[in-house]
């Protein structure tokens, strides 16, 4: 009875309190059976043992029980009694790369309200990015800083040069490609190796100054795009379990990826770092070193992975998917042709306000970029086009 009764004490505990750490984690789940153990008729090896393992079972019965029962908050909305349990199921077939397909299946089954987990994902006991910040007064703080970096006239002023120098770079190696091909060579091109080098050197560009230079190398000769890959698998899978990101971070080969991608990415910003921040980049405004409050160095590296990542790729990723589909549908290419001739006869010398102007106005151009584009990234949120 007592050790029943101190399971459920410490089940609630560990319902109200969410702990993650390892020091209170410890402390909830070692001094009560070691107490307990002491109470019995036998101390010996086995009884300890016995006494341990009824404890954490009797736990997880609790924590079980409660989930799947009628006073749980979520109890009126249909779905699978595994996913109402744990988000296990979730985390192993985001790891597969199957979260897509699968949760399809969940709501084919049961419907477009389908119970399978909670929202708030935030890594515990890392820098937060702009992106993972839920305190909205912190939030609000930070984003002052993003929206200074972002502003029209910021972007007109700064991020455009460098947005169409890499663009011209772009279709420079097109051209050579194309040439080759009217020679009589065989022309393959790889829009997906293209589109990543490419954002990741605008990125780079815009961020730090410069640093990757991958459509230079011909593709990803620094490892970052396929560390990166090994990263995301690991994060999307612990996303579903966000306690767990604190000790699966202690085990070498898990934590052998997250650092991988970390050097190779903060390498260009620690430059940047030694350098200082007289050139207004990205870093210039994330720094944000005229602030009486400046951010500390962890959060700076945190916002410009950040930057790097979300900036290129999930943009070479939304890109691909324009490539593809258009490929796929050749009257639709041909269409598309037709509005960037008639809009831009003359190509485009100057990227100014009058290109903008015609750009908004391309009706095809901006249907396939807002209306087509499928998500840059897989969640499991769902986009249903007509």
């Amino acid at each position: 009875m007592l050790l029943a009764l101190s399971s459920f004490i410490t089940w609630r505990a560990f319902k109200r309190l969410e702990p993650d750490k390892p020091l209170p984690v410890a402390l909830l789940l070692l001094p009560v059976p070691c107490f307990l153990s002491t109470l019995g008729p036998s101390q010996s090896l086995p009884a300890t043992v016995g006494t341990f393992g009824i404890f954490y079972v009797s736990i997880l019965a609790w924590t079980v029980a409660y989930r799947l029962s009628p006073w749980h908050p979520l109890a009126q909305f249909p779905g699978p009694k595994v996913c109402r349990v744990s988000k296990a199921v979730l985390a192993w077939q985001a790891y597969k790369g199957d979260l897509h397909r699968y949760v399809r299946g969940l709501h084919e089954a049961y419907g477009d309200m389908v119970r399978i987990g909670w929202y708030n994902r935030v890594t515990p006991g890392t820098p937060t990015s702009l992106v993972s910040i839920r305190d909205p007064i912190v939030h609000k703080s930070r984003r002052r800083v993003w929206d200074r970096a972002f502003s029209p006239a910021t972007i007109r002023d700064h991020w455009k040069g460098h947005v169409m120098k890499r663009v011209g770079q772009l279709v420079d190696h097109f051209g050579r490609i194309a040439q080759q091909k009217e020679r009589g060579g065989k022309a393959v091109v790889d829009l997906n190796n293209w589109m990543t080098s490419f954002t990741y050197d605008v990125m780079g560009d815009v961020t730090f100054g410069g640093g990757f230079e991958m459509m230079k190398a011909g593709g990803d000769r620094t490892g970052m795009t396929e560390a990166l890959q090994g990263y995301n698998i690991m994060h999307a899978a612990l996303a579903h379990i966000p306690w767990a990101h604190t000790y699966v971070r202690l085990l070498p080969l898990a934590a052998a990826a997250g650092k991988r991608f970390a050097s190779i990415a903060l390498a260009p910003l620690m430059t940047r770092i030694t350098e200082g921040t007289q050139v207004k980049d990205l870093f210039w405004f994330v720094a944000d070193e005229e602030s009486p409050t400046p951010p500390s160095r962890a959060t700076v590296k945190a916002d410009g992975i950040m930057a790097v990542v979300a900036g290129s790729d999930t943009t070479a990723t939304t890109l691909t998917a324009i490539w593809y589909f258009l490929l796929r549908n050749p009257i639709i290419m041909q269409l598309l042709e037709e509005e960037v001739d008639a809009h831009f006869a003359d190509g485009i010398e100057q990227w100014g306000d009058e290109a903008m102007r015609k750009m908004s106005g391309m009706v095809r151009l901006n249907a396939i970029m807002s209306v087509r584009s499928p998500p840059s990234m897989n969640t499991e949120d769902l986009l249903e086009l007509s």
